[in-house]
Protein backbone atom coordinates (compact mmCIF):
# COMPACT_ATOMS: atom_id res chain seq x y z
CA UNK A 1 0.00 0.00 0.00
CA UNK A 2 1.65 3.83 -1.16
CA UNK A 3 -0.18 6.74 0.99
CA UNK A 4 0.64 9.91 0.17
CA UNK A 5 -0.79 13.22 2.19
CA UNK A 6 -0.52 16.81 0.73
CA UNK A 7 -1.85 20.29 2.99
CA UNK A 8 -1.88 23.18 0.82
CA UNK A 9 -2.63 26.45 1.90
CA UNK A 10 -4.65 27.09 4.81
CA UNK A 11 -6.93 24.41 5.52
CA UNK A 12 -6.59 22.28 2.20
CA UNK A 13 -5.66 18.40 2.18
CA UNK A 14 -5.28 15.58 -0.58
CA UNK A 15 -4.62 12.07 0.69
CA UNK A 16 -3.87 9.23 -2.36
CA UNK A 17 -4.07 5.92 -1.53
CA UNK A 18 -3.09 3.08 -4.08
CA UNK A 19 -3.35 -0.73 -2.46
CA UNK A 20 -3.50 -3.88 -4.28
CA UNK A 21 -7.03 -5.44 -4.35
CA UNK A 22 -8.08 -7.60 -1.78
CA UNK A 23 -8.92 -11.14 -2.95
CA UNK A 24 -9.66 -14.22 -0.91
CA UNK A 25 -8.01 -17.65 -1.35
CA UNK A 26 -9.52 -20.60 -0.12
CA UNK A 27 -8.16 -24.13 -0.31
CA UNK A 28 -9.16 -26.15 -3.27
CA UNK A 29 -11.43 -28.67 -1.75
CA UNK A 30 -13.51 -25.75 -0.18
CA UNK A 31 -17.05 -24.63 -1.69
CA UNK A 32 -16.68 -21.04 -2.50
CA UNK A 33 -20.41 -20.68 -2.54
CA UNK A 34 -20.23 -22.37 0.84
CA UNK A 35 -18.17 -20.12 2.36
CA UNK A 36 -20.07 -17.31 1.36
CA UNK A 37 -23.23 -18.72 2.49
CA UNK A 38 -21.58 -19.02 6.02
CA UNK A 39 -20.12 -15.87 6.30
CA UNK A 40 -23.53 -14.07 4.92
CA UNK A 41 -24.72 -16.39 7.97
CA UNK A 42 -22.82 -14.28 10.68
CA UNK A 43 -24.84 -12.95 13.40
CA UNK A 44 -22.88 -10.56 13.81
CA UNK A 45 -23.87 -8.91 9.86
CA UNK A 46 -26.91 -6.98 10.36
CA UNK A 47 -29.87 -8.21 8.29
CA UNK A 48 -30.30 -5.54 6.01
CA UNK A 49 -26.58 -5.43 5.33
CA UNK A 50 -26.66 -9.24 4.67
CA UNK A 51 -29.39 -8.77 2.05
CA UNK A 52 -27.50 -6.15 0.50
CA UNK A 53 -24.13 -8.18 0.17
CA UNK A 54 -26.52 -11.28 -0.85
CA UNK A 55 -27.52 -9.47 -3.90
CA UNK A 56 -24.54 -9.22 -5.63
CA UNK A 57 -24.95 -11.13 -8.51
CA UNK A 58 -20.71 -10.72 -9.11
CA UNK A 59 -19.35 -10.83 -5.29
CA UNK A 60 -15.73 -12.70 -6.89
CA UNK A 61 -14.95 -9.28 -8.86
CA UNK A 62 -16.86 -6.44 -6.98
CA UNK A 63 -15.73 -3.86 -4.89
CA UNK A 64 -18.12 -3.26 -1.74
CA UNK A 65 -18.72 0.47 -0.74
CA UNK A 66 -20.94 1.41 1.89
CA UNK A 67 -23.77 3.99 0.59
CA UNK A 68 -24.01 5.83 4.65
CA UNK A 69 -27.49 7.32 3.74
CA UNK A 70 -27.56 8.00 0.27
CA UNK A 71 -24.03 9.78 0.32
CA UNK A 72 -22.73 7.81 -2.64
CA UNK A 73 -22.78 8.51 -6.25
CA UNK A 74 -21.44 6.01 -8.77
CA UNK A 75 -18.90 8.02 -11.60
CA UNK A 76 -16.47 7.12 -13.87
CA UNK A 77 -12.35 7.59 -14.00
CA UNK A 78 -10.60 6.19 -17.17
CA UNK A 79 -13.46 3.87 -18.33
CA UNK A 80 -13.67 2.56 -14.53
CA UNK A 81 -16.57 2.26 -12.57
CA UNK A 82 -15.66 4.10 -9.45
CA UNK A 83 -17.64 5.92 -6.71
CA UNK A 84 -17.51 9.82 -4.96
CA UNK A 85 -18.86 9.53 -1.43
CA UNK A 86 -19.35 12.89 -0.20
CA UNK A 87 -18.70 13.81 3.39
CA UNK A 88 -18.68 16.81 5.82
CA UNK A 89 -15.32 18.00 4.60
CA UNK A 90 -15.42 17.41 1.39
CA UNK A 91 -15.06 13.76 -0.41
CA UNK A 92 -13.75 10.67 -1.37
CA UNK A 93 -12.92 9.21 -4.24
CA UNK A 94 -12.91 5.34 -4.57
CA UNK A 95 -12.37 3.20 -7.84
CA UNK A 96 -10.57 0.01 -9.30
CA UNK A 97 -7.99 -0.61 -11.93
CA UNK A 98 -5.88 -3.16 -13.38
CA UNK A 99 -5.86 -5.57 -10.10
CA UNK A 100 -5.20 -1.99 -7.80
CA UNK A 101 -7.79 0.23 -5.45
CA UNK A 102 -7.32 3.72 -5.76
CA UNK A 103 -8.51 6.25 -2.87
CA UNK A 104 -8.78 10.11 -2.65
CA UNK A 105 -10.10 11.86 -0.10
CA UNK A 106 -9.77 15.60 0.02
CA UNK A 107 -11.68 18.86 1.04
CA UNK A 108 -11.50 19.98 -2.59
CA UNK A 109 -14.57 20.03 -5.03
CA UNK A 110 -15.80 16.55 -6.17
CA UNK A 111 -14.72 18.13 -9.68
CA UNK A 112 -11.44 18.86 -8.52
CA UNK A 113 -10.75 15.08 -7.39
CA UNK A 114 -12.12 13.73 -10.06
CA UNK A 115 -9.69 15.67 -12.55
CA UNK A 116 -6.68 14.78 -10.17
CA UNK A 117 -7.93 10.87 -10.56
CA UNK A 118 -8.00 11.25 -14.42
CA UNK A 119 -4.40 12.60 -14.16
CA UNK A 120 -3.15 9.68 -12.27
CA UNK A 121 -1.36 7.47 -14.08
Amino acid sequence: MVVQFYIGNGSQYLNITEAKSPEVIVPQDVDEEQLRLALLDLPIIPQRVRNQLAGINDWRNTLIVPNIEGSAEEVRVNGSEAVYIKNEQGGSLIWQENGVIYTIDSNLSKEEILKIAVEMR
